[in-house]
């Protein structure tokens, strides 16, 4: 992966902004290169309308006033409210900078000519040197007096003062114009660190709320596991006691003193949604409403209904033997291509679903539970087809 396209953002304006704080020092000490060089970072143009404003006028100073415009309008492209890059723009196309340029031309113009005469004149008095000195005095004395009016070839440069006044003025503005601009950037850099810095302040309480709330997600998961752990194994223990003793209750060869269990220990173990029925030597617990929706696939509670009732017969800790009778009352098939199974079939089909859900509890051994289909003359509800969809758990005690 490209190390610049994992950059964040935010992360290089703020190199951007560091790099041209530094250029701007350099500049102001006068190392216009190196502030170029470090403006230009791999051959490549700056962005951000400041440092193109500050390259326009490393430009201007090196006097390449056409790359000056070109970095300007650049500047004005990636911001059309930079005043600066307007201002400059503005200066370059006025009168004023044309007139100080020409003056400025001509200045040097002027100063080439004295240096031109004055190396002429130079020239001339080296050339007379070696005549003989044999001529008068005053002709030796005479001839520097010629060779004296040479120097003042060098007064055309004297309306160099009036000329100059204008371009220092100039660039006194220049530099005045530069000032501001640098005075205007570091304050948006000082409000734009104060802003990061904020930002970075409510990154760091965020991030230790949230470390905080995960140590404590932490711990109350641990704990949880723990509890629950624990609840496994007390489940656990509490399922192999009920194993045991319903073994031991069942391996009991003793005869039994309580022939009839009391009434009063079957009625404590009713429950909403089951009726208890006295018979011969035991009890018929019979379902108020259907388990069944069709077939052996168990009614929305029904299974809950189920296992709520066997775990309160174990707990009357009688032997007992509990047959399950399933039951059907002309339905109707369930698929209109299946063949349609009789009464017996469809009661036998329910029984030993019942039975599987006994068995799945572990509560009671394998010998005392049976399953089998009811006779269609012995309905739990005669005439009322949906209620018979259902099982009648039979509940005898062993001698």
């Amino acid at each position: 992966m490209d190390s610049k396209a994992a950059t964040p953002p935010g992360d290089s304006s703020l190199n951007a902004d560091l790099r041209f704080l530094s250029a701007s020092a350099l500049a102001a000490n006068g190392r216009l290169e190196e502030a170029k060089a470090l403006l230009c970072q791999d051959g490549q143009i700056p962005a951000s309308p400041q440092a193109l404003d500050l390259l326009a006028r490393i430009a201007v100073h090196s006097g390449d006033l056409a790359q000056a415009r070109t970095l300007w309008q650049a500047a004005l492209q990636a911001n059309p409210a930079y005043e600066p890059a307007t201002q400059a723009l503005d200066s370059l196309s006025s009168p004023w900078f044309a007139l100080a340029a020409a003056k400025r031309i001509a200045l040097l113009a002027c100063v080439s000519i004295a240096i031109c005469l004055a190396f002429v004149g130079l020239l001339a008095l080296f050339r007379q040197l070696p005549q003989p000195v044999a001529q008068p005095q005053s002709v030796v004395v005479s001839r520097p007096m010629q060779l004296a009016p040479s120097p003042v070839a060098a007064e055309p440069p004297k309306p160099r003062d009036p000329l100059a006044a204008i371009p220092a003025s100039d660039a006194a503005d220049a530099v005045k114009r530069l000032a501001q601009s640098f005075e205007l950037r570091a304050g948006q850099l000082d409000v734009q660190i104060q802003t990061l810095q904020q930002t970075q302040a409510s990154l760091l309480a965020g991030q230790e709320k949230l470390i905080q709330l995960a140590t404590t997600l932490t711990a109350s998961n641990h704990f949880l596991l723990s509890q629950q752990q624990a609840s496994l194994d007390l489940a656990e223990r509490t399922r192999h006691e009920l194993r045991t003793l319903s073994d031991a209750c069942a391996s009991d060869p003793r005869i039994s003193t309580n022939s009839t269990p009391p009434t009063a220990t079957v009625l404590s173990l009713a429950l909403d949604g089951i009726t208890v029925e006295p018979c011969d030597r035991g009890w018929l617990v019979h379902f108020n409403s259907p388990l069944f929706d069709w077939n052996d696939h168990l009614k929305i509670g029904s299974k809950s209904l189920i296992e709520t009732t066997a775990k309160a017969i174990i707990r009357t800790q009688a032997r007992i033997q509990v047959q399950i009778v399933g039951y059907a009352d002309n339905e109707p098939s369930t698929w209109p291509w299946l063949k349609p199974m009789s009464d017996a079939q469809l009661g036998q089909l329910r029984a030993e679903r019942i039975m599987q859900i006994f068995d799945r509890l572990s509560l009671f051994p394998a010998t005392v539970l049976s399953a089998t289909n009811g006779a269609s003359g012995d309905l739990p509800y005669p005439g009322d087809s949906r209620r018979n969809r259902t099982v009648v758990l039979k509940i005898s005690t062993q001698l």
